[in-house]
Parts: C-alpha cells; sequence; structure tokens
C-alpha cells in the first residue's frame, strides 16, 4: 500500500512539473495577477467620518466608521450590467480626489443649503467583462455616501441592477417599515439581529447603535432616471439593496393599477447612455436631535430638469 501511495505521489509531481514547463502554471493564476483593488479611505472635512473600500479585488466591500465606533461593518458592492457583476474580479485604475464647501438658497426647513464634502472618483474596470466604470465616493461630517457611473453612448441600452448590503452592527436597534402601504406603514422597532430574511424595508432606516455610539439612516439620493431603491433583510444583520423590478407588490400601487401593470413592472428596467446610479446614502449623528436636522445638506446642486424626465428630491 505505501509503496503504491508513493508512486502516485511521484506520478503527480511528475504531471504537475510538465505543466508548469508547458505554462499552464501562468494560465492558472493569471487571473489573479490581473485583478487589484488598492485601500481607498475618504474621510470627513472634519476627520470624523470615513468611509474605506477594503483592498479586495474579489468583491468590493467597503466599511463607515464615526471616531472609533463602526457604523457599518463591511459590506459587499454589488452593481450588475446585463448579467455581468461589475464588483467582483476589479481591476483598480486611479482615484481623483476632491473637495466640496459651498452654499446656496433654499425652499424648506433650512434656507441655506451646505455641501461641503472630501470626495474620490475611483476608476475601475471589470475583470470579465472589461467595463469602466466608476465608483463615485463623498464623505461629509454627518454622513458617507457612493454612486456608480457606467459611461454609455446614447444608443446604448443596458440594464442595471444592484444587491449592495449594509451590515448593521450587532445590539444595534433599528426602526423600519415594510412595503405593504408603499411608504405609508407604520415604523417597528426591532433588534437587528431579529429582523427575519426576507423582510422588506422602505428607506430610510434608522438605527441605533449600541452603548451609546450614535445613530445612522440609510437612503438614497439624487434618484433620476432610476428605479427606486428598497432594502431587504438577509437575517444575518444585513440590509440588500432591492430596485422596483425585485420588490413585493403593494396594496395601494395595486388597487390603483391592477396586477398586470405590476407584472410589467416586475422586469428590470433598462437605461439608455451612461448610467448614473442615485446616492446610497448613510447618515450617521451622534445623537438622534442631530440626525434628525441633516435635511439641511444635499449632495450636489440641483440641475434643470428636462420636461418628462423622472426625479426623486434628494433625502438628505
Amino acid at each position: 500500500m505505501r509503496t503504491e501511495i508513493r508512486k502516485c505521489v511521484i506520478i503527480g509531481l511528475a504531471v504537475a512539473l510538465s505543466l508548469a514547463e508547458a505554462g499552464f502554471t501562468r494560465q492558472i493564476t493569471r487571473r489573479s495577477q490581473r485583478v487589484h483593488m488598492e485601500q481607498v479611505q475618504v474621510a470627513s472635512p472634519d476627520g470624523k467620518v470615513k468611509l474605506t473600500i477594503l483592498p479586495n479585488a474579489e468583491r468590493l466591500t467597503f466599511t463607515v466608521t464615526l471616531g472609533n465606533t463602526t457604523v457599518l461593518e463591511p459590506s459587499t458592492i454589488v452593481m450588475n450590467l446585463d448579467g455581468y457583476d461589475l464588483s467582483a474580479g476589479v481591476v483598480f485604475g486611479k482615484v481623483e480626489r476632491y473637495q466640496i464647501n459651498e452654499t446656496y438658497p433654499w425652499h424648506g426647513a433650512h434656507s441655506t443649503a451646505v455641501n461641503h464634502c472630501n470626495g474620490a472618483r475611483i476608476s475601475l474596470q471589470n475583470d470579465l467583462s472589461f467595463i469602466d466604470y466608476v465608483l463615485d465616493i463623498r464623505v461629509f461630517d454627518d454622513g458617507a455616501a457612493f454612486r456608480h457611473i457606467i459611461p454609455g453612448g446614447k444608443d446604448a441600452s443596458r440594464v442595471p441592477d444592484e444587491y449592495t448590503t449594509f451590515v448593521i452592527p450587532a445590539g444595534s436597534t433599528v426602526w423600519s417599515h415594510d412595503l405593504g402601504g408603499h411608504y405609508e406603514a407604520a415604523y417597528k422597532k426591532r433588534d437587528i439581529s431579529n429582523v427575519p430574511p426576507g423582510q422588506w424595508a422602505g428607506p430610510p432606516v434608522t438605527f441605533q447603535l449600541p452603548d451609546g455610539g450614535g445613530y445612522g439612516s440609510i437612503t438614497e439620493a439624487n434618484l433620476v432616471n432610476y428605479s427606486g431603491m428598497a432594502l431587504e433583510a438577509d437575517g444575518r444583520r444585513g440590509l440588500i439593496t432591492g430596485l422596483g423590478h425585485r420588490q413585493p407588490l403593494n396594496y395601494p400601487y395595486e388597487l390603483r393599477y391592477g396586477r398586470d401593470e405590476a407584472k410589467r413592472l416586475g422586469k428590470p428596467a433598462s437605461v439608455t447612455g451612461t448610467i448614473t446610479t442615485p446616492w446610497r446614502i448613510v447618515m450617521v449623528a451622534a445623537d438622534l436631535n442631530t440626525l434628525g436636522n441633516l435635511g439641511k445638506k444635499r449632495l450636489e446642486r440641483p440641475s434643470r430638469v428636462r420636461p418628462g424626465q423622472a426625479i426623486h428630491a434628494p433625502a438628505c
């Protein structure tokens, strides 16, 4: 028996050596040599809030912190385009860092809007599809946000989809409502660990960090020519982005438009030209009063909207 084992080992080593001499080793490691992701961290102007893209080329992953407190644990970014997972197997290009500091008149609870942040545009390429895109990040003193910008010609019609997960720390208290009444359902208070898988929530989803660590709220902004977001719990403290075609049918919509129309909208929507996703936002604050007054801040100046263009007002 031992003699047979030794023979198998010798044969195996010989085959491995032959494959290496024939160049198969280079083929096996080609992908690991090509994909590469550097760690990129963007801090708020006051340095307290940080969004960090971790150096994981196999799956884009990010965290959000407030001082020494973890607001979001390592959370995976999943951006799909025509079936390609652009966030897996990424090739790192370059980082263009920028700053914005502006104020302008605004109608609402605050007469002046403030846009003060540090930003970074990360150029990436998907290893499988060779699709180039930009991950745009902005971090404010009271929150962090990111979006995808995928260039495309004016005649290019493509189908985007998202499954990005926001992982809330254990021990956090969450306030959220389901989609049964669209955006008019009653909020429920639960421990994040008790939110069952498959439970949907309409943004904003607000949470209190354990041990007095502060508050956070997950929502979106600058929703233009794109499907609205909801969040689906995975049962492991994660809230997964779900665009309109994945969301369950709510009663007000069914009552007004009927199930046939709902079936039509159950198919992913295509986007023509450059795809600019809404901002995926995590607002953070040390106390609830501060969190509730973040409406004075906007992510960007509003631009002129074309007739018939769908638009949703930013939530922060």
